[in-house]
């Protein structure tokens, strides 16, 4: 479980955010905050899935997987992400979506935000 202060309130993402990962699943924007940790927020629109119980799942395992990067990375300066899903993402298995949340987390632990 990612705790509430390493989670980035999506409402308050600017829009003008660097895109620094894009794939037919995802997208992930960064922007720079004034504290000293990366910040994870996921936005999932209704178009990805109608039902909440579902999108509620999606954003739970997001934070669950991304949350061991996201406690054991420490950086000079502090970094927002925002995960942005994208429809495909629906037809993918729990083992498939478990592995591309592991890669996500090396492309988060290796980014040079």
């Amino acid at each position: 479980m990612l705790l509430k202060k390493l989670k980035a309130p999506v409402q308050s993402f600017p829009r003008g955010a660097k895109t620094v990962f894009n794939d037919r699943f995802v997208t992930v924007k960064a922007h720079e905050n004034n504290l000293k940790h990366i910040r994870l927020g996921i936005l999932i629109n209704k178009h990805v899935s109608p039902s909440s119980v579902k999108r509620n799942y999606l954003r739970r395992q997001f934070f669950s997987c991304l949350a061991e990067v996201i406690k054991n990375k420490t950086t000079k300066r502090g970094v927002d992400l925002l995960i942005i899903t994208k429809t495909p993402i629906m037809a993918l298995t729990r083992e498939e979506l478990k592995v591309s949340l592991k890669n996500y987390g090396g492309i988060i632990q290796h980014s040079s935000i």
